[in-house]
Parts: C-alpha cells; sequence; structure tokens
C-alpha cells in the first residue's frame, strides 16, 4: 500500500482543487521530533505531497492551518519544499529498523523519473498544449510552476534529482552504520537518451543535452 501510494502520488495530487497543510504545534511526537510546521518543512513525504500538487496546481491554493489561525501560504512555501531529496522521510527517524533495507526516498525514484521525462520531453515543444500531460495539469499556473522546475533543473539538477543518499540505520541513542545507497544514478542520463530518439530517429536538440 506504501508504494502504491509514492506511484500514485501525481495523479492523486491532480485530482485535488486546494492543498491543506494541517501543522499545529503539538509539542514533540514518540520520537522525540518537533510536531509543527518547520518539522512539516523538513518532511520529504510532506514535500513531495505539496511538489505534486504544484506541479499539477500551482501555489496559489495552497493553506497553511497553524496554531495561531488558518492562512494562505506564500509561494515561496512552495517553492522552498521543492527539494523533496534533500529531506528525511520518517523511516530515517526511525533508523530504517525492521528488517527496512532499503530507504523510501529510494521508493519515490520511479515517480520522480517520470516527472524528469516531462521535464525533457516539453522543453522541445513548449508551444503544443495538445500534449496529453498538458490537459492533465490544466491550469496555467500549474504549468508556471512545473516550468520553473524545469528551468531549475539545468542549474540544480542534483539537488532536484540526487544520484545517490546516504542510508542509516540506527538512531541518535542506539549503535548506527551507513550506506551509500542509489537513488537517480544514471536514469537521468537514460531519459535524455530515451527522450531523443523520435520516430524519425532525430537528434537530442542541444538545450536538452544540459538538461
Amino acid at each position: 500500500a506504501r508504494q502504491l501510494a509514492m506511484d500514485s502520488i501525481f495523479l492523486y495530487a491532480s485530482c485535488a482543487d486546494a492543498f491543506l497543510v494541517a501543522a499545529p504545534d503539538l509539542g514533540t511526537s514518540t520520537l522525540g521530533v518537533p510536531v509543527n510546521l518547520s518539522s512539516y518543512q523538513e518532511d520529504a513525504w510532506s514535500a513531495a505531497q505539496l511538489f505534486s500538487y504544484c506541479c499539477n496546481h500551482g501555489a496559489h491554493k495552497v493553506y497553511l492551518s497553524k496554531s495561531d489561525g488558518f492562512t494562505t501560504a506564500s509561494t515561496g512555501f512552495a517553492q522552498d519544499m521543492r527539494f523533496v531529496f534533500s529531506r528525511e522521510m520518517l523511516c530515517c527517524q526511525r533508523g530504517h529498523g525492521r528488517g527496512q533495507d532499503k530507504c523510501d526516498l529510494e521508493c519515490l525514484v520511479p515517480t520522480f523519473v517520470g516527472l524528469y521525462y516531462q521535464m525533457v520531453a516539453t522543453s522541445n515543444n513548449d508551444g503544443n498544449d495538445s500534449e496529453p500531460w498538458r490537459e492533465s495539469l490544466g491550469r496555467e499556473c500549474g504549468r508556471h510552476f512545473f516550468q520553473g522546475v524545469r528551468a531549475m533543473a539545468k542549474h540544480n539538477k542534483e539537488e532536484l534529482f540526487p544520484k545517490n543518499h546516504v542510508y542509516s540505520t540506527g538512531t541518535t541513542s542506539s549503535a548506527s552504520s551507513t550506506q551509500v545507497h542509489n537513488l537517480f544514478g544514471d536514469l537521468l542520463l537514460r531519459v535524455n537518451r530515451r527522450a531523443a530518439l523520435t520516430e524519425e530517429g532525430k537528434k537530442l536538440s542541444p538545450e536538452l543535452e544540459d538538461l
């Protein structure tokens, strides 16, 4: 069920009319982690959900529910959460115990490879609004957010789509060990090559070579 949720996050987000961030100040969790807006912003799964919504609809209907009231989130709030893979999942806080041999961040990779393919495929065809993915995005603000992420990928690809990450077992209160696990590896390079293969065998355009 967890993997299905990760696989369908972009489709699920496309169905939402608005995004509500419920982040009241609730003290600390059983793991000793503060539960508030700051911890929400540091959570990779929360960032992935918000990122998915904004790529579909933009950030103009993102709302914050905090202990001091209900407000509309700033555009900067959503933009600050674009670096999903620089954050931690709940399994990271738990020290990847109970026989978990990989981090949930690794389970998000296939979905974000699909996102990257959209960035590459559309950068050569920005004027064509008949593309199926554009019809699914619907709102112009969603397209604007998505295009902003695509532009950022040219200069911050490693932050948006890191090749690997450090997988740690144990917590701050117990012995721990670390390993380097693969995330995107060379997948983005293969996506670039795949996007270059058209029915007519055209080569990859110069602007895509750097994406």
